[in-house]
């Protein structure tokens, strides 16, 4: 199987199609994820942090409309300086479970860096499930297993890419982006200029820094 970030052809409808099929599989098959709890793993407040110097963090999130019978992908890149870099939004008919919105959403995050943002060098997240598989070094075999471990090796390949959990509350700019899906059936993009629907919370993560 080739990895899909080598196949032009893999679009986000083909890992719906193949993960839906998995999705249970894997979950009652994988009783190996480490054991993260949101208490063991809570940051020392709910503060977003920048990244180092000269680097680029990247939040994402997924919202979920059950009456739309579709998922909404957010990702939001800042800069060291808590400045806006870039966002993206995507619209995934036929998603209604988290997990799998959340798992697609790094997928889209890992194939945004490498297209056009190497600066990024933490993927942020608050989705603990979708985490935990990631940092899991176990062999998993099922097809969603082997999905994980497919973005676990893109990872690799990004240079000093790493992953982050964080509080829901310290993620709230890809949040409040997630949910403005809501109206949006296309993909967009915004550079630099962020969208003014976020930019309240954008300045509440720079204030509090």
């Amino acid at each position: 199987m080739k990895p899909f970030w080598k196949v032009k052809s893999f679009t986000v409808l083909k890992v719906v199609s193949f993960a839906k099929n998995f999705l249970q599989q894997w979950r009652d098959a994988n009783h190996s994820l480490p054991k993260i709890t949101a208490n063991s793993n809570r940051p020392e407040n709910d503060e977003w942090k920048p990244p180092t110097m000269g680097s680029f963090k990247l939040n994402i999130d997924a919202a979920i409309f059950e009456n739309q019978r579709k998922a909404g992908l957010s990702l939001v890149i800042r800069n060291n300086l808590g400045s806006f870099i870039a966002a993206r939004v995507v619209s995934v008919q036929g998603i209604v479970d988290p997990l799998l919105a959340e798992t697609l959403g790094v997928r889209e995050a890992l194939s945004w860096i490498k297209a056009k943002f190497p600066e990024v060098q933490t993927i942020e997240m608050d989705a603990l499930l979708v985490y935990s598989a990631l940092q899991n070094v176990e062999e998993d075999n099922t097809y969603f297993g082997l999905l994980i471990s497919e973005y676990r090796l893109l990872a690799r390949e990004l240079s000093n890419l790493k992953f982050s959990w964080v509080r829901r509350s310290t993620n709230q700019v890809a949040h409040t982006l997630a949910k403005a899906t809501s109206s949006s059936h296309v993909n967009v993009e915004w550079s630099y200029f962020s969208p003014l629907f976020i930019s309240n919370v954008l300045l509440a993560d720079l204030m509090n820094r």
